[in-house]
């Protein structure tokens, strides 16, 4: 045997195999997933092990909710998602890929908001967060919390890592919530809309069941006739008949008769419907007197030729309310196009990227 060869050659495939053992060591171990990038927004840089948190969480969930479909969405559980594909651009990875980092870039968003302003998870929040935990260790058995987490959400998932990114993400839930409600706090006072709470019993709205006859004008004068108006109340009389013996459903009735109103989307069937959409007389019969369900009257609008018939339902939220929510909408539409710009100022890393789901 050559001497040589045996005495450097082993060395060398020592030299070789060494590192190579202990990167599938660091591997394994996690400690590259909790220290290599993954991606960057802003100037936040995320590792793989906080972007796997995301990925796997998503993950698990679209098991979860699809676990008697997932044939037949072509998802298989045991083949890696980065070998299935989810459409003719995309593989399973790719997708819950983008779902993990929408997640942390809202997460992120908000997280960086409550710490601009000391925002911290009140004691319900942690005990909330402590009772998840508890939960976990009560599910898993013998097996160690740290294995039992990366069993869910890969590798070098710890307890103490774990329960960070649990902070993390219910801080950025909690402010989101959180403004919400102190901007319908803000919109309730009466700076803001100048409505005293004495005044805002005339704000209610109805959810009604509404059908509407129309009369044609007269084509030279436009007016409507006193005949037509009273084949109008002959005719909605006659409607108002057939659903009072049963005779047809209100469907059958709206089907048959009904011009639909520029606001009636529903087939008739009205939510919160606000004053200035209905005639005055309409408004006095629902709003002068208070209405049980299934209350029923008729209306011709000698005006306009139009025939109503009605059923109340039941009342709706104040319009008051309404115009709060509306102007609570915009301000999350506002944040939510602010939180989407972030996707503006991502950096993925390569290797931290590969560490995702491998």
């Amino acid at each position: 045997m050559n001497t040589y060869l045996s005495k450097y050659g082993a060395r060398a495939l020592y030299i070789v195999i060494v590192p190579i053992i202990l990167l599938i060591s660091l591997i394994n171990s996690g400690f590259l997933h909790s220290q290599l990038t993954a991606v960057v927004i802003e100037d936040t840089s995320y590792t793989a092990l906080e972007y796997n948190y995301y990925y796997y969480h998503l993950k698990n969930a679209y098991i979860e909710d699809h676990i008697d479909t997932l044939e037949g969405l072509g998802f298989n559980q045991n083949v890696s998602a980065k070998n299935q594909s989810y459409n003719d651009e995309q593989t399973w990875w790719d997708y819950f890929s983008e779902l993990a980092i929408e997640a942390l870039m809202d997460d992120h968003y908000y997280y960086q908001l409550a710490q601009e302003e000391g925002y911290t998870l009140n004691s319900d929040e942690l005990n909330t967060i402590d009772e998840i935990l508890q939960a976990l260790d009560n599910a898993r058995g013998t097996i160690s919390m740290d294995n039992y987490l990366t069993a869910f959400y890969g590798t070098g998932m710890t307890y103490d890592r774990y329960r960070n990114m649990l902070l993390f993400s219910a801080t950025a839930d909690s402010y989101q919530t959180f403004l919400y409600e102190e901007t319908l706090n803000t919109l309730e006072s009466d700076d803001v809309l100048t409505i005293s709470p004495q005044d805002r019993a005339d704000y209610l709205t109805a959810n009604i069941h509404l059908i509407v006859l129309e009369a044609t004008p007269d084509l030279v004068t436009h007016d409507i006739s006193t005949d037509q108006i009273l084949a109008q109340s002959n005719k909605i009389q006659e409607l108002s008949e057939r659903y009072t013996s049963s005779a047809n459903t209100f469907r059958e009735l709206y089907d048959s008769f009904s011009i639909p109103e520029t606001f009636d989307t529903t087939n008739g069937i009205l939510t919160n419907v606000t004053k200035d959409l209905l005639p005055e007389e309409l408004n006095d019969w629902i709003y002068g007197a208070r209405r049980v369900e299934n209350d029923i009257t008729t209306y011709v609008d000698e005006r306009t030729g139009k025939a109503y018939f009605v059923i109340f339902d039941s009342y709706g939220e104040s319009d008051y309310l309404l115009e709060a929510k509306k102007m609570i909408s915009t301000d999350i539409l506002s944040k939510a196009l602010d939180a989407a710009k972030l996707e503006e100022t991502i950096q993925y890393s390569f290797l931290g990227m590969k560490m995702i789901d491998r």
